[in-house]
């Protein structure tokens, strides 16, 4: 699985502000995450920790859409879950952070930044 500038966990990004204006998660899940409810929304909309299958998280550096630390935080969460679970056919995280890139910088094929998401892409295959 390749995700790249992902929003990965839903909390997060709220307390980050995305978007312009700071409120595109609270549009995108109807409200803050204020109640039990707003919580089962975000949690549900958030990526699983618990992978199952082997996963490269591409970031821009300079990505000012989507934080890189939100990035770099969930892919500890999913090495420190993969470590706690004791199983060791748990699948792996690997994490690409491309400097001097933006968010569009990393899916735009035509920008220098998409060469190092695609080698990396092929040579984990």
């Amino acid at each position: 699985c390749v995700s790249i500038a992902p929003v990965p966990e839903m909390v997060a990004a709220h307390a980050a502000r995305l978007s312009d204006e700071g409120d595109a998660i609270e549009r995108y899940l109807e409200g803050p995450p204020s109640t039990e409810a707003a919580r089962e929304r975000y949690a549900a909309a958030s990526l699983p920790t618990a992978l199952t299958t082997p996963t490269l998280l591409v970031t821009g550096k300079d990505d000012p859409d989507v934080p890189p630390q939100l990035v770099t935080d969930y892919a500890a969460r999913c090495e420190q879950d993969a470590a706690a679970s004791g199983d060791a056919d748990a699948a792996g995280v690997s994490l690409l952070e491309i400097p001097l890139a933006g968010h569009y910088d990393v899916v735009t094929a035509d920008a220098t930044p998409w060469l190092s998401v695609w080698q990396k892409t092929t040579e984990l295959l």
